[in-house]
């Protein structure tokens, strides 16, 4: 029995340990792409982006994250002759990386670093009523690069315990630099970005 006892201390000690606080994170936000990279190709350089992101606090200041975010573009050019082409840009980004802030427990500021591994795709139509006709070019490339960020946010406890369950909402801004993707028969499109994006975070 006095063995017992020890390692069962051991062992509650070793799963508090492992028991890190974990998050889910919706964003919306905005990538804005520089201008002068979509001239002619698409009429607005700026797209909604939405955002999920998996976080897990390895303390009150240090929490590792991994995320997914969307955004597109769409336009229509025309040829002339009475003809237009459809063109659509879609880029998913996976971005893992590491948020740092001043531990506070309620409000204040915080910074995010994050890698960048993005697929992007290039789709050309001159008839988008059919999935499939011979004027259709699609092209896919890859890209890479980092987002900082800097932002804003309120954290509101709820339930038992409290420091470790809450709302977190947020306000954020910064860049994303990225390598260029380069497309078959179109070439090179010139990528970073500025981000603005706020959304909330369910910790427990």
């Amino acid at each position: 029995m006095r063995n017992l006892i020890p390692v069962a201390l051991g062992l509650c000690f070793s799963t508090s340990a492992l028991a890190l606080d974990a998050g889910l994170t919706l964003e919306m936000g905005r990538q804005v792409l520089p201008s002068e990279s979509l001239r002619p190709l698409f009429s607005q350089n700026a797209s909604a982006t939405p955002a999920v992101t998996l976080s897990s606090d390895l303390s009150n200041k240090v929490t590792v994250q991994l995320g997914w975010q969307y955004s597109s573009f769409g336009s229509s050019l025309d040829v002339g002759t009475d003809r237009s082409v459809s063109l659509f840009l879609s880029e998913h980004r996976v971005m893992p990386g590491v948020h740092l802030d001043a531990g506070h427990e309620r409000f204040g500021p915080y910074v995010e670093v994050s890698g960048v591994v993005g697929r992007a795709s290039l789709w050309a139509d001159d008839d988008s009523t059919r999935r499939t006709n011979p004027g259709q070019v699609k092209s896919n490339a890859l890209f890479f690069g980092v987002q900082p960020v800097a932002g804003l946010e309120l954290a509101m406890p709820f339930g038992p315990p409290r420091e470790s369950r809450a709302l977190v909402f947020h306000a954020e801004a910064g860049w994303s630099f990225e390598t260029d993707p380069t497309f078959d028969n179109v070439g090179q499109l010139e990528h970073g970005a500025r981000v603005f994006r706020g959304g909330v975070t369910l910790k427990i």
